[in-house]
């Protein structure tokens, strides 16, 4: 089966203008079509949690928007936690009649939690585990970059040149972050001793944060007006 992922308005069969009740009735056709429990396709589970994981960031408009300026690129920094979050999950799931499995388990832990893994006596385990950047020190868990953690942000041109403050989520909680006048895209703020702890040391890594410069799609009347403005001073410099 293939990695990579299919776009979010493509596995909902709605177009990229589709308003919010569209969007939603989509989700419910396709939700009760998958469903493991009504579904005997074997790749029921999958599509199930693709089709969920469309609506969780369609029907949210700042990660909808994230979405569709970047792409995937605009979400990856998002955990099943954050994606979710903000979504009634109880609504979702609820109206269709799965609102919760054995026990009281949700649809959302059935689906997106990861369940703890025994091994065998005397071997070793390895275990990738996707969890909310609060949760990640306590646990001791290291990013491929090893204790430095790394966090995608989106600016407006005109926040890119004249400067803006943007709140982040760190492991400390959230802290109110600078950005200089003139960022370029792709460059990368530092914040020294917010990452990960160092194996063997009482040190931290850092968080580092990658400057993404959004490119409005479609600006609006005024705006050309302005950008028009600011090529013809560039041109008489």
């Amino acid at each position: 089966m293939s990695t990579e992922e299919q776009d979010y308005y493509e596995i909902l069969g709605v177009p990229r203008d589709a308003d919010a009740k569209t969007i939603k009735d989509a989700y419910h056709r396709l939700a009760m079509k998958w469903h493991p429990d009504r579904s005997k396709a074997p790749d029921a589970d999958e599509r199930f949690k693709e089709i969920a994981k469309a609506y969780a960031v369609l029907s949210d408009p700042k990660k909808r928007a994230k979405y569709d300026a970047r792409g995937f690129d605009g979400i990856a920094h998002y955990s099943h936690d954050d994606l979710f979050r903000g979504v009634d999950l109880g609504s979702i799931f609820g109206d269709l009649g799965f609102g919760f499995g054995p026990g009281g388990e949700s649809i959302f832990d059935r689906f997106f939690r990861q369940r703890p893994v025994r091994p065998a006596r005397g071997g070793d385990l390895r275990v990738t585990l996707e969890v909310p950047l609060e949760r990640i020190a306590g646990g001791g868990y290291e990013t491929d970059r090893g204790a430095d953690l790394w966090r995608a942000e989106s600016l407006a041109v005109e926040d890119a040149v004249l400067s803006t403050k943007l709140v982040v989520p760190t492991l400390d909680g959230e802290v109110e972050v600078k950005v200089p006048a003139g960022i370029q895209p792709d460059e990368v703020l530092r914040l020294r001793g917010r990452g990960l702890p160092r194996f063997g040391s009482r040190s931290r890594g850092d968080l580092k944060l990658r400057m993404q410069v959004h490119i409005p799609e479609a600006a609006s009347s005024e705006e050309r007006k302005l950008f028009e403005q600011l090529r013809a001073l560039h041109r008489h410099d």
